[in-house]
């Protein structure tokens, strides 16, 4: 009795009755789960690829967006390096301009220390009559290739002596001729106009060179074009070549302000004429009176005018630079050979 329960008992518990699931249903459930996983990924996986696909249809045109843009990147990296070689080019360019001179001191340019009447009585200097040309039958004094300038008159040879505690004027000059031992420097009037001197002029002027440093005095000078000579014993200076007339500066033109520190460091400011009139070249170089007679200069190192914080061509409030030709009607013979030696 009690073996044929036992056996009833398995049988149930493997074939199940009405209250019980038998074993028999593991296996399928477990089937079932398989077979529901199996359906459940590859149902996932059509999915997933239509995902795929549609987002790959989606992105194309911002794939295709993206090649054109990077093109266009490149491009315009490209336009911007050309547009930057282009500027350096220019900057290069105006470097070259901004240096015709290889040396200013080399090429004549020098330093004056002008000398001004001091305050008390002091002996009278020795000069040419203010805003008087040299005498009809004047000698004249060689440049050194041919030209002629007017040399020292009869008299007495030298500057007077100095004034201790007199005032002094830094202004910049340039060689037009020399003849021996004798050189004479062109300024701007106003860089040795001196109200308490006699005549208007400054005593003496110390003139700083390549070769040197001497006083010398004030030779001729012509006020209402504002020009002056300086006469001083030094050699070997050299003498900076004129542009001919027949090439005249024009508006646009590039002109550089060759001048010198009082230490004879080169300085060459690039700058472009405004206006022309007959006897001044506007700029937008600066106007300092430090740069007073400081010689004008073309893209060639040729000169064309000379530095002048006085020079008022259109009026009050107006400044420039006084033309090199005006040195010519007075104060310098020869100005034809000095145009010639800048061919």
């Amino acid at each position: 009795m009690g073996e044929e329960q036992g056996r009833r008992s398995l049988w149930r518990r493997i074939a199940g009755d009405g209250s019980h699931l038998g074993f028999w249903t593991l296996p399928v459930f477990v089937a079932t789960a398989l077979g529901g996983a199996v359906v459940a990924g590859a149902l996932a996986q059509v999915y997933f690829a239509q995902q795929v696909a549609q987002l790959e249809e989606e992105t194309a045109a911002a794939r295709a967006a993206a090649e054109v843009a990077a093109e266009d990147i490149d491009a315009a990296r490209q336009e911007a390096l050309d547009a930057i070689a282009e500027q350096l080019d220019g900057v290069r360019d105006a470097l070259e301009v901004a240096r015709p001179l290889e040396d200013p001191v080399a090429a004549g340019v020098v330093a004056l220390t002008v000398e001004l009447t001091p305050a008390a009585p002091s002996p009278a200097p020795t000069a040419q009559p203010g805003g008087q040309s040299q005498p009809e039958g004047a000698p004249l004094a060689s440049t050194g290739d041919g030209a002629e300038e007017p040399a020292a008159q009869e008299g007495p040879t030298g500057p007077p002596p100095p004034v201790a505690g007199a005032p002094t004027r830094r202004a910049v000059g340039f060689a037009v001729a020399v003849d021996g031992g004798t050189t004479f420097v062109a300024t701007s009037f106003a860089a040795v106009a001196d109200p308490g001197g006699v005549d208007g002029v400054a005593p003496a002027v110390t003139v700083t060179a390549s070769s040197g440093s001497a006083r010398g005095i004030v030779h001729a000078w012509d006020e209402a074009r504002g020009v002056a000579v300086v006469r001083v014993a030094l050699a070997d200076v050299p003498v900076l070549p004129w542009r001919p007339a027949a090439t005249p500066v024009a508006q646009g033109d590039v002109v550089v302000l060759a001048a010198v520190t009082p230490g004879l460091a080169g300085v060459q400011l690039p700058g472009r004429v405004g206006a022309v009139t007959d006897s001044a070249i506007v700029s937008d170089l600066p106007v300092d009176p430090v740069y007073d007679g400081a010689p004008l200069v073309d893209a060639d190192g040729r000169v064309v005018g000379l530095q002048s914080s006085a020079a008022r061509p259109f009026g009050p409030g107006s400044s420039g630079a006084v033309r090199a030709g005006a040195l010519c009607v007075e104060l310098v013979s020869g100005c034809e050979l000095l145009e010639q030696a800048a061919d």
